[in-house]
């Protein structure tokens, strides 16, 4: 189904999350218009990280804007079509050995914490 999508209109205020990774996966550009809340900033942090924040919109009148202009740029759109899996494949977000050193390195890091905090409590006793 989502061939026959040409661009993926988020929601607002809480913006697609799942939804959104889903769309980029299947090379459907997704829309967005930036909010105040962390619900409503994660689809424009993805498209961010991806180089296509000139789809993020700040206001009602700038979404509306940003979804014809798209629409009308046909080359565009067609090269998002093509492009926008192996964009999402190469980015930090599918980065996964980055990520899981990451998570390791905060767990090593908490259990010396832990074990620096019994040695420093035994100590004081």
């Amino acid at each position: 189904h989502y061939q026959q999508i040409d661009i993926a209109l988020d929601t607002f205020p809480y913006t697609g999350h799942t939804t959104t990774c889903e769309a980029l996966w299947m090379g459907v550009p997704v829309i967005t218009m930036l909010a105040e809340t962390y619900f409503g900033r994660v689809a424009a942090s993805m498209l961010s990280i991806l180089g296509l924040s000139d789809l993020v919109a700040t206001h009602r009148n700038d979404y509306r804007d940003k979804a014809v202009q798209l629409a009308q740029n046909l080359s565009q759109l067609r090269d998002l079509h093509m492009t926008l899996r192996q964009k999402l494949k190469n980015s930090p977000l599918c980065d996964t050995q980055t990520y899981v050193r990451a998570i390791e390195q905060h767990y090593r890091t908490i259990w010396q914490e832990w074990c620096y905090t019994q040695l420093k409590n035994n100590y004081n006793h």
